[in-house]
C-alpha cells in the first residue's frame, strides 16, 4: 500500500433512510441540520460529563459558521467532539412515501471506532426517526417520519450491508484501513503508462454512490470521485481506474473554504465569505497544502505537523509532488466560476475553476484529498470536489 495513505483510519458508512410521510421537506443546509439533530439525540443519551462535550461542540459549529476563517484543528472540527464528516448526496427539496435520502458519515483518525457508531450514532438515528417529540415532529419535517432502510459500509470501491430492513448484522466488524482496498490511490505510484490505459469511461462523479441492490451484495457503486460514475441505471461501472483524458476543470460540489492566501486581505469580522469570495481563485499549491494540513490528523500527536505528513514521502516522491505542483498553472481568468455559497450554507465558495493541465501523478493526492474533504468546516463535508 502507498507509505503516503497508511496513516489513514477512515470508516465510511453511506445511510439509506425511506420517507414515512406524503410530504417531507428536508432541513436545508442538510448536512448542518443532520449534525445539530443527530448531535443532539446524542447528547440526551450520554452520561453527564460526555453530554457536556457534545452540546459544547454543537454550540461551537453555530458560531463557527459565522465566524472570521482562519485553519481549524483538523481533527476537532466545530460540529461533533469527534473527527467525522456528514456528506449528503445531492438529492431533492421535497420528499413523498417510500423515497430515499443517502447521506454518507465518515469516522475519521482516532474516531474510525465501529463500536462508536453502533453505541453511539445508530441509536440517535434510531431515536429522531421515531420521535414524537413535538420539538422535532412537526408537520413536513423528516424528523419522525423515516425509517433506517440501509446502512452499508465501504470496502474499496465496494459497498457491503451493515443493516437491512430493520436487520443488524452484528457480526461484521469493519476495520480502518478497509476504505482504501482495490482503490487505485492505494497504489500510489501510478505510472504514465498505467494512467494512460485506465478503463475510465463515464465521466468522473462526486463522492457518492448509488443505491446497491437490497436482496443482494454486489460491488457498490464507484466511490471515488475521480473513476468511473454509476449509469443512468444506477448499477454500479463495472471496470476502474485512473481517466485516461487529461482533466483540467475541478467542480467543487461543495462549498469550500481553505483560509486565506497570504496575499489576500483579512477581511473585517463579520463578512468572511463576502470577503473570500473576492480572492483568488484556489491554486494546486493551496489545495495541496489544504491535503497535508488535513493529513495531521492521521499522524500520532507526538509526531504531528505538516512536517511529519511530508515525511512520509520519500526524497523523490516529494521533489516530484513540488515539481507538478508548480508546473500546474490556473488557466484563464475568463474560464474560473467560482461564486459565493449560500450565506447559511458551511463553507465560501462553490463552482468550478480551470488549470492548464493536471500531471497524471496528482491524481492520487488529489482523490485522496476529496475523500477525506479539505479546507475548514470539513465535518459539514466541506472541501469536496471532482475533475474533469
Amino acid at each position: 500500500m502507498w507509505t503516503f495513505i497508511s496513516p489513514v483510519n477512515l470508516i465510511r458508512y453511506l445511510v439509506v433512510w425511506r420517507v414515512q410521510s406524503s410530504l417531507v421537506i428536508p432541513p436545508r443546509p442538510f448536512a448542518k441540520a443532520l449534525s445539530s439533530t443527530l448531535g443532539t439525540f446524542i447528547a440526551e443519551r450520554l452520561p453527564t460529563p460526555e453530554a457536556r462535550l457534545w452540546r459544547r461542540a454543537l454550540a461551537a459549529a453555530d458560531r463557527t459558521t459565522a465566524s472570521p476563517p482562519g485553519l481549524l484543528s483538523p481533527a476537532r472540527e466545530p460540529g461533533w467532539p469527534i473527527a467525522s464528516v456528514i456528506f449528503p448526496y445531492p438529492g431533492k427539496s421535497a420528499y413523498g412515501s417510500g423515497e430515499l435520502i443517502l447521506w454518507e458519515l465518515k469516522l475519521l483518525g482516532p474516531d474510525a471506532d465501529h463500536r462508536l457508531f453502533l453505541e453511539v450514532i445508530l441509536p440517535a438515528m434510531e431515536a429522531a426517526a421515531t420521535t414524537t417529540d413535538p420539538r422535532w415532529r412537526q408537520p413536513r419535517s423528516l424528523w419522525g417520519h423515516f425509517d433506517i432502510q440501509a446502512i452499508y459500509v465501504a470496502r474499496g470501491p465496494c459497498w457491503e450491508p451493515l443493516a437491512m430492513d430493520g436487520h443488524l448484522n452484528l457480526d461484521y466488524h469493519p476495520t480502518p484501513a478497509q476504505w482504501a482496498e482495490g482503490l487505485p490511490l492505494a497504489e500510489g505510484k501510478v505510472t504514465e503508462a498505467g494512467a494512460e490505459e485506465a478503463n475510465s469511461t463515464a465521466t468522473p462523479t462526486e463522492d457518492r454512490a448509488a443505491m446497491p441492490p437490497a436482496e443482494t451484495e454486489v460491488s457498490g457503486p464507484e466511490l471515488s470521485p475521480l473513476s468511473s460514475a454509476p449509469g443512468a441505471s444506477g448499477k454500479p461501472a463495472s471496470r476502474r481506474g485512473w481517466p485516461k483524458r487529461p482533466l483540467r476543470q475541478l467542480i467543487w460540489i461543495t462549498p469550500l473554504d481553505l483560509g486565506y492566501s497570504s496575499t489576500v486581505a483579512q477581511p473585517s469580522p463579520g463578512t468572511p465569505c463576502e470577503a473570500q469570495a473576492q480572492a483568488e481563485i484556489p491554486s494546486m499549491r493551496q489545495i495541496i497544502t489544504a491535503l497535508m494540513t488535513r493529513m495531521t490528523l492521521f499522524v500520532p500527536a507526538r509526531h504531528g505537523g505538516v512536517e511529519q505528513v511530508w515525511a512520509l514521502l520519500s526524497q523523490a516522491e516529494r521533489a516530484a509532488l513540488e515539481e507538478d505542483v508548480d508546473m500546474t498553472r490556473l488557466g484563464p481568468a475568463r474560464r474560473q466560476r467560482l461564486e459565493a455559497a449560500s450565506k447559511d450554507w458551511p463553507g465560501c465558495r462553490v463552482g468550478s475553476q480551470v488549470f492548464e493541465g493536471i500531471s497524471w501523478r496528482l491524481l492520487p493526492y488529489l482523490e485522496l484529498a476529496s475523500i477525506l474533504h479539505i479546507g475548514r468546516l470539513t465535518h459539514f463535508g466541506c472541501g469536496t470536489f471532482v475533475l474533469h
